[in-house]
């Protein structure tokens, strides 16, 4: 299959699979069966298939056209639906205001000919006299086919024909469904002698806003009488200007249909003669198209979407179509603006009629007048002629199947015993229904791609094949499944829809046959084409498969006799594919079950790598490291916060005489010491718990942690890094600790404010010793009790905390500690030259004063825990704290701070 391509010596190989997930193909897993598929792929076996293999069948119904594919928003435009007699129902045209502003009725003084009826409008109101109307005025709305989708930006051309003997002042909006949000106006005046015949007026509205369920209205404050007919609202922006919804009909392009059958079955026929589709009646301006009820589906339509936009049927409907522009109707076509014939080449009679008594003597009727005209053209008969042979002419017969998902599979043989000469078959409407389908399952779509293999291994008698129905419409369902589901502003695929994605290049292929071995019931089906791609002039050749059985195959492929070698490049593996056989898509989720496409770099067995992921893969990780190095050196460089240790343990707030889980003793010689192991704070106004630390006996601060290799207790610790010798002071733990218990996190600062600390705020040096175990000064500690001896004299002599005593004293920790002096406490935990004397308070605030002008109070306080807070302090409030004493003391900034601005902190 060559190609003027540079890879012309190659056919790029694409897999095609169609299963469920546990039914699905294993290939290097351990599978339940083995199966071995061969393609012959031999000039000798490939035959054609016929370019018209596989298209759409549009018919009216679920709102396929009126309401979906037509583009017009306005339901009942010109006032039809009602039927000709007067007054009618103008459903579903609504009226704004009560009978005391306004009264509707409908008539038949229409200037149309085929629409005669007309909307008549009498408001008894007006701005100004007895009867005020509202400030919105009084009119007539209409919500079209279950909401108007109007988005931003977006513009609408609104037609309307309007008469009255009075002047008009008419607003012309579209709104919400309430009409309480105006999201495009304008305002239609004229004079009464500019009215005073029909006349048609054009606007064009511009949405300011976005709204799915939007309606048109129209509304006046003046009194008077105005008669309204053929009311259109479109958006401007359709499929290639031809006034199709956008959407829906890329939709239809993306399957590359070789042909469309219309206007489809039923709804041509109708139940009634009278309400058959009429196909003269729907060409020519649309303000002059009547209109008809669908008796079969039950619901009108205006026949916007008439002979013109699609095409099909008898003498005259063929002169339209394929007729030269000087023929009676194809000058009609002509003046409608498409001088050149359409391409019409078959011509069905009937639908699902062969049964009927009458039917095979007017099919001939028809039949031979038609061939008279038009020889050329295939005509379609309703009989099946796949088992037995017809007793009557016919290019074609037309085949409908709809059944269970175990038959439709099955009836992918059906074709392989029919007659090789003779009528080819038109599978017209194909569908998997009932519970197996529901409104479109996977389950339905791999039966369906089954059957499709078999008309594609058999498009030696099969000459066309469409699904039915194309659309529907989700506020009016007559018919489950559809191949596409919409509403007024949204669409999905069913699975059958992204199916026939799998057979859209089958049309004009070469097929090449298939053998399937396998050990086990014969549930799978394949089929094999080479196809030249119009876009590249490429070569590919594509493999399908279906697996319809309950057990995952392990599948060979074997291809022979193919010309040219499988390209390494392009070649793919498409599956389609879900978790549950009756999976289907919906609006919520409109691609849970699409064909998904692999790429494969290299085929033949080789490993699937490509080179070129490589790159992107080093340049990631590159920046990646980067990031990570500057992270961490940029947070190395601050203080994470050491807390230095106390040589004393604090005093406890009051003895209890009883004991209570919460309080540990801290002395065993004086059973009136103890110390609660956790005590609560206030900070930022949240309650937060400290615990105390026994190692640097103290309570640590809010935010702090031990950290075993400093030896000291971190305020911010997240983690000792080796690599920089010192604590990391992050605080992700603490922000995981408090999402975690789905508390608020009283120290976050948004993450501006946290990003902004982290990375720039000016951290001043550390003042401690991250490593020293004890204070380096040396002082002697006096005779505070008769139980201490006189040998504690070295605040450097390491205590065995495990123990519980100094490795050179018999006495306990706990009675050393209990006899020390607590009275006195120093201010400023950052120093590590303090005096002895000085104790530490772990839980007092330090203040922290900005220089200020004379008569300011504004202060930053920073408690034990390193959090600031800026204030505005009143001086009368501020107490003094620490044993009833202030000291003068060294701010974190270097300035003094004056006695009278100490502020007191309750502990609890």
């Amino acid at each position: 299959m060559g190609h003027q391509a540079a890879s012309s010596t190659a056919v790029t190989y694409s897999l095609l699979l169609l299963c469920v997930i546990h039914h699905c193909f294993a290939y290097e897993l351990k599978a339940n069966r083995t199966a071995l598929l061969s393609v012959d792929a031999s000039p000798e076996s490939a035959r054609e298939t016929p370019d018209t293999l596989f298209g759409i069948f549009f018919e009216e119904i679920n709102h396929a056209g009126a309401g979906g594919l037509w583009a017009e928003y306005v339901s009942n435009r010109g006032f039809e639906a009602g039927g000709t007699n007067t007054p009618s129902n103008i459903d579903p045209w609504s009226i704004i205001g009560n009978e005391s502003f306004i009264y509707v009725s409908t008539d038949t003084t229409s200037c149309f000919e085929h629409n005669k009826v007309a909307l008549r409008l009498e408001v008894l109101c007006d701005s100004k006299g007895s009867i005020i109307c509202p400030p919105d005025g009084v009119g007539i709305y209409n919500p079209g086919y279950w909401g108007m989708n109007i988005e931003q930006g977006k513009t609408y051309k609104v037609i309307l024909h309007v008469r009255s003997s009075d002047s008009i002042n008419i607003s012309v909006s579209l709104t919400s469904s309430d009409g309480s949000q105006k999201l495009a106006s304008t305002n239609m005046l004229a004079n009464a002698s500019d009215v005073s015949n029909w006349t048609k007026m054009e606007f064009l509205l511009q949405s300011e806003g976005t709204n799915r369920s939007s309606r048109f209205q129209l509304t006046t404050t003046n009194k008077g009488v105005i008669w309204f007919d053929q009311v259109s609202v479109m958006p401007l922006d359709t499929y290639k200007g031809h006034g199709f919804r956008k959407e829906l009909a890329s939709m239809l392009e993306d399957l590359k249909p070789r042909f469309m059958r219309f206007p489809g079955g039923t709804f041509v026929e109708g139940i009634w003669l009278r309400n058959a589709f009429r196909w003269k009646a729907t060409i020519g301006p649309w303000e002059e198209r009547p209109g008809h009820f669908g008796d079969v589906w039950q619901y009108w339509t205006d026949d916007g979407l008439g002979y013109l936009e699609l095409l099909q049927e008898i003498l005259d409907s063929i002169e339209f179509a394929r007729g030269s522009s000087n023929s009676t109707w194809g000058s009609a076509r002509a003046a409608m603006g498409h001088p050149e014939p359409f391409q019409l080449n078959y011509v069905a009679i009937g639908n699902e009629d062969c049964g009927l008594k009458y039917y095979r003597g007017n099919y001939l009727k028809f039949y031979y007048a038609i061939k008279a005209a038009y020889p050329d053209i295939k005509i379609i008969s309703n009989c099946d002629g796949s088992s037995t042979k017809l007793d009557h002419p016919a290019d074609l017969y037309d085949f409908h199947i709809y059944t269970s998902a175990s038959n439709m599979f099955s009836t992918n043989r059906k074709f392989d015993s029919a007659s090789r000469t003779g009528p080819k078959a038109f599978v017209s409407e194909y569908a998997v229904t009932g519970s197996d389908a529901g409104r479109g399952s996977l389950l339905a779509a791999l039966a369906e791609a089954g059957f499709l293999i078999g008309l594609e291994r058999n498009s030696d008698v099969v000459e066309m094949a469409s699904y039915a129905p194309l659309f529907v419409n989700a506020n009016d369902r007559r018919w489950n499944p559809d191949a596409i589901v919409f509403n007024s502003w949204q669409q999905y695929g069913t699975p059958s829809y992204w199916m026939q994605h799998f057979f859209k290049e089958s049309s004009g292929a070469t097929y090449h046959p298939t053998t399937i071995k396998v050990n086990a019931s014969n549930s799978l089906v394949a089929s094999a084409i080479t196809w030249q791609s119009l876009e590249d002039n490429s070569s590919y050749l594509k493999i399908k498969i279906v697996n319809f059985g309950n057990d995952t195959v392990n599948l060979n492929i074997s291809v022979t006799g193919l010309q040219n070698a499988v390209s390494s490049v392009g070649s793919t593996k498409t599956i389609l594919t879900s978790t549950n056989l009756k999976d289907e898509n919906s609006f919520t989720e409109p691609k849970k079950i699409i064909s998904k496409i692999h790429h494969y770099e290299k085929t033949g067995g080789q490993d699937d790598q490509s080179p070129v992921l490589g790159l992107p893969v080093l340049v990631a990780t590159i920046v990646i490291l980067i990031l990570d190095l500057v992270f961490l050196f940029t947070t190395s460089g601050g203080d994470p916060g050491m807390v230095p240790r106390n040589a004393r343990p604090p005093e406890a707030d009051e003895a209890f005489d009883m004991t209570t889980p919460s309080m540990e003793w801290i002395s065993g010689r004086n059973p009136h010491l103890r110390l609660p192991r956790i005590r609560e704070v206030f900070v930022n106004g949240f309650v937060v718990k400290v615990k105390y630390c026994d190692t640097c006996l103290l309570y640590r601060p809010p935010r702090a942690s031990h950290c075993s290799i400093c030896n000291n207790c971190v305020q911010k610790f997240d983690h000792h890094c080796p690599w920089v010798g010192q604590c990391i002071g992050l605080t992700t733990y603490e922000s995981f600790r408090y999402h975690y218990d789905k508390k608020e996190n009283p120290y976050s600062r948004s993450v501006l404010g946290n990003f902004k600390e982290l990375f720039f705020s000016n951290i001043p040096p550390s003042m401690n010793d991250f490593r020293s175990w004890v204070l380096e000064d040396t002082a002697e500690i006096g005779y505070y009790t008769p139980n201490i001896g006189t040998d504690i004299t070295n605040t450097n002599d390491k205590v065995d905390k495990e123990i519980g005593s100094k490795p050179d004293s018999n006495l306990p920790i706990s009675s050393i500690l209990q006899n020390l002096d607590y009275d006195a406490i120093g201010e400023n935990l950052k120093f590590k030259d303090r005096h002895l004397d000085d104790v530490v308070d772990p839980l007092a605030l330090h203040v922290i004063q900005e220089s200020q002008e004379p008569g300011e109070s504004n202060h930053i306080w920073e408690a034990a825990d390193g959090v600031a807070v800026d204030e505005t302090v009143d001086k009368e409030a501020i107490e003094m704290v620490v044993d009833d004493r202030a000291y003068e003391g060294s701010c974190s900034n270097g300035i003094s701070a004056p006695i009278d601005h100490v502020i007191r902190v309750p502990q609890t």
